[in-house]
């Protein structure tokens, strides 16, 4: 097991880590903004900064687990994709680890942040089986 860890490409891990998370904090706010737009645009309310900061603390806890785990398996998988052969499936579990971490200990650590943090694992693992296993056919 040991010497799987000094196959990881540690670069590509923390990189698709780092980035994942970004774009999955990133993607709550932009999500909030278009939603706060669409409903200036109806006219139901006035387009302000501080609107889009309401609606982006409302909308966290259930936004920040579902854009973690789209942005996670596209990660883990960019990654694995120039992984050596056994360890692909490895380094999407990492990638998961850092965006779990960089993403939910910042947010919640409720029941919904231990799931999320466990389903972004998984999302990691997810991305790196996809990509193991396509080179498998």
């Amino acid at each position: 097991m040991i010497a799987r860890f000094f196959k990881v490409r540690w670069l590509s891990v923390l990189l698709a880590g780092i980035v994942s998370g970004v774009l999955a904090t990133l993607g709550v706010f932009l999500v909030s903004a278009v939603y706060a737009a669409a409903l200036a645009i109806e006219g139901q309310m006035q387009l302000s900064g501080d609107l889009i900061s309401q609606l982006a603390a409302r909308l966290a806890p259930l936004l920040r687990p579902v854009v973690a785990v789209m942005v996670t398996i596209i990660g883990a998988a960019w990654a694995a994709r120039r992984a050596q052969p056994g360890v692909a499936t490895l380094h999407g579990v990492l990638v998961g680890f850092i965006v779990a971490a960089s993403v939910f200990l910042t947010g919640s650590v409720g029941v919904e942040g231990i799931v999320g943090f466990v389903l972004t694992i998984g999302a990691g693992w997810l991305g790196g089986w996809l990509v193991e296993r396509r080179r498998q056919r």
